[in-house]
């Protein structure tokens, strides 16, 4: 058996020595060779190939369609996020997370109020007749009338109900909004110094302890009636409840609504102090504050990380549901930095549920050229549910200065209001000469998947957007796959409307599951190249998964798409075997008309070109060459004496992709003799042959006109 020894150098100008043996070869010191270069690069190469050819094939298996790098400058990245911000309850919705303390205090709050047994005590026995008396005394204090009639319910109906069955699970309570609606005005009020918060479960109050009933009712008792906001008491924000809209409340508690929702959402309040000290005593309130980390006090921060590193290459954003604070951070922030925020003259910074477009400085660095057009799309709508901040609709104009729109809109919870938006939006645009520039519209459209009474179903508003001449990430045919969800959440036991708590082993099935697809990207003058969901911040999207999660912030996933411009085309007049065919026309980057004699054609002739699907368009554009001219070609010299003497047609100018000027010039025109063809690009850079007509020496030579874009 053969032994092969191993060989060093002992100096590096010196002979090779034997491991094994301690003797200097013979053989003079060998230099490294070309090979050594070539291989290793040879080898890098390789895996470069197959990681093209067959990467994406890893990253579909992750449930991620694949986005394809942008080798066309002109191409646009864009991004729709409803980034959610009213989220002030970190118990709200169930989360997916990793730790058995989080996943067991909420099997057991299910557990407590699905099967509470002799749990189920008596109101009494939480919010005491101690309790009661104490919230009477600061009630006819604070001048309110009712008082001796809600003393009348407490004494003869809540003080004797039992905890779950008849009082959180009431539905009564809940359609006459007695708990809910001074959890909506009192849970996290927000100031010019911060956040003020209610003691309760379901916000981040960290105003004290919550361990014992007694230590909560002393907190909540300060905070209602010796608390002031703005130089008045907190009690002061309390609402009447109206008749009128919730039917279920009769007149009697209609006049004496302010008291009764007082006591109404302390019992409510109590209840749940005594259910979380209950089932987890010494782990609930440090779950708290971790969820109330990730969710709330840390989520605007960890939405522009996501939007900074991971989608800081996009060039167009739309956020839906923002906080007025988050636009002000966005713009004082390295986001603003990189992109022009752009919000509503209607921002909202009470509701604080704002539609934003980001524009990056780099593809559209003029922000004085960026102007609304919000107002006067909603002057035209109607009643359509839609309130100030949820639609932004602006124009503006990129580096090459090419028009756009772009819209973002926030929907109401039922859809209801996304059709109306949409028509109303492609109506002003062609009433407004708007209607050539390139449109991209992110919207959270609430729709969804299953068809029903009263909401907008997501398989009819494709069909709808397609129809109006639209497509959408779901491409322009008007069938979609209504399980490609954006949306995957369901409440829990821990919120005050426990009609739409759903039990964690019916999250698939439920009615009160939100998982849907109700975010879209809406476009015309683009087609899609790729795009992506993103539940993770990692652009990646876990089917299975509820969100919000510790790591993503939001109940909607990010919606991506890459476009890639419509190629221009020259559109030949289908006209019979005449002398001469009428002019085509088309359109540069600029959406000017440029007319374009045409050859004369034949009947059989087709236009190939526009009867095209956009998906059969792209398969062929893909073998035409994409390199487009550094500048025109130069008109060729007269080859008679009598071609350098006739008098040349104007020349006319078009426009590349990139926006440079082109001067396409005229043929001679001899008598009978056909000019020869000229050759322009479209915006990617691809050729197009375009025939001239047959010249006549009596022909007059007509000037290229152009139409003005509009502008704001």
């Amino acid at each position: 058996m053969s032994t092969f020894h191993l060989h060093r150098r002992t100096r590096p100008d010196g002979p090779y020595v034997s491991e094994d043996m301690g003797v200097p070869e013979r053989k003079e010191p060998r230099e490294p060779g070309p090979a050594y270069v070539f291989v290793p690069t040879l080898g890098a190469c390789c895996i470069l190939v197959f990681y093209i050819l067959f990467g994406g094939l890893f990253a579909a298996d992750r449930g991620a369609a694949v986005v394809t790098p942008r080798a066309d400058p002109n191409a646009l990245s864009v991004a729709t996020w409803n980034v959610a911000a009213i989220n002030n309850n970190p118990f709200e919705y169930w989360i997916t997370h990793d730790d058995k303390a989080y996943n067991e205090l909420m099997a057991d709050v299910q557990a407590f109020v699905s099967e509470p047994g002799s749990r189920d005590v008596p109101v009494s026995e939480v919010f005491t007749d101690a309790m009661w008396g104490e919230l009477e005394a600061a009630m006819t204090g604070a001048g309110w009338a009712g008082v001796p009639d809600v003393a009348a319910i407490w004494n003869g109906d809540f003080r004797n109900r039992k905890i779950v069955t008849e009082f959180l699970k009431d539905g009564t309570l809940g359609k006459k909004r007695l708990a809910s609606m001074p959890d909506r005005v009192t849970n996290t009020i927000r100031t010019a110094s911060g956040s003020v918060m209610r003691p309760t479960v379901i916000n981040c109050f960290n105003g004290g302890d919550l361990g014992s009933g007694d230590a909560w009712w002393a907190n909540w008792k300060a905070f209602f009636f010796s608390k002031k906001i703005d130089g008045k008491p907190v009690y002061e924000l309390l609402l009447p409840i109206k008749r009128s809209k919730y039917p279920a409340l009769s007149e009697a508690e209609e006049k004496i609504s302010i008291p009764l929702q007082t006591l109404a959402g302390a019992i409510f309040d109590a209840i749940l102090v005594h259910m979380m000290n209950a089932v987890a005593p010494k782990t609930w309130q440090p779950l708290r504050a971790e969820l109330c980390a990730a969710l709330n006090s840390k989520k605007d921060a960890r939405t522009a990380k996501i939007l900074e590193t991971v989608y800081g290459d996009a060039d167009v954003v739309f956020l839906q549901e923002t906080a007025a604070s988050f636009g002000a951070a966005a713009k004082a922030g390295p986001l603003g930095a990189s992109y022009h925020v752009v919000s509503p003259a209607s921002l909202d910074p009470k509701r604080d549920q704002n539609s934003l477009v980001l524009l990056s400085r780099a593809r559209f660095p003029d922000a004085a050229r960026v102007s609304e057009l919000s107002d006067d799309v909603l002057a035209a709508l109607g009643k359509a549910p839609v309130a100030a901040g949820d639609l932004l609709a602006i124009v503006a104009f990129d580096a090459s200065n090419r028009p756009y729109v772009f819209a973002s809109f926030h929907g109401d919870t039922n859809g209801l209001a996304t059709l109306p938006v949409t028509d109303a939006l492609l109506a002003h645009l062609a009433a407004h000469g708007l209607g050539d520039h390139k449109l991209v519209f992110g919207l959270d459209a609430n729709t969804y998947a299953v068809p029903r009474d009263g909401y907008q179903a997501a398989a009819p508003y494709q069909a709808h957007i397609v129809e109006k001449g639209l497509a959408s990430q779901y491409g322009d045919a008007p069938d979609i796959d209504v399980k490609r969800f954006s949306t995957f959440n369901a409440r829990t036991y821990l919120q005050p409307q426990l009609n739409k708590a759903v039990a964690f082993a019916d999250r698939y099935t439920d009615v009160n599951v939100d998982r849907n697809p109700k975010d879209f990207v809406l476009f015309r003058g683009y087609e899609l190249v790729s795009t992506t969901r993103d539940n993770t911040g990692e652009k990646n999207y876990v089917d299975d998964m509820m969100f919000p999660t510790l790591a993503f912030p939001s109940d909607h996933a990010v919606t991506a798409v890459v476009l890639a411009p419509v190629a221009a085309e020259a559109v030949a007049a289908d006209a019979a075997d005449e002398p001469d065919a009428p002019a085509a026309e088309i359109r540069d980057d600029f959406g000017n008309l440029i007319s374009i004699p045409s050859k004369k054609t034949k009947k059989s002739s087709s236009k190939k070109a526009s009867s095209k699907s956009s998906t059969e368009r792209r398969a062929s554009e893909a073998d035409a060459t994409t390199a487009a001219p550094e500048k025109a070609s130069a008109p060729e010299e007269a080859s008679t004496p009598e071609e350098a003497s006739a008098a040349p047609a104007a020349a006319h100018t078009i426009f590349d992709g990139e926006g440079n000027a082109i001067v396409v010039p005229a043929a001679s025109e001899p008598e009978e003799e056909e000019a020869a063809p000229h050759v322009i690009h479209d915006s990617e850079g691809n050729e197009i042959v375009v025939p001239a007509a047959k010249k006549k020496k009596s022909s007059k030579k007509k000037s290229s006109k152009t139409k003005a874009a509009a502008t704001y």
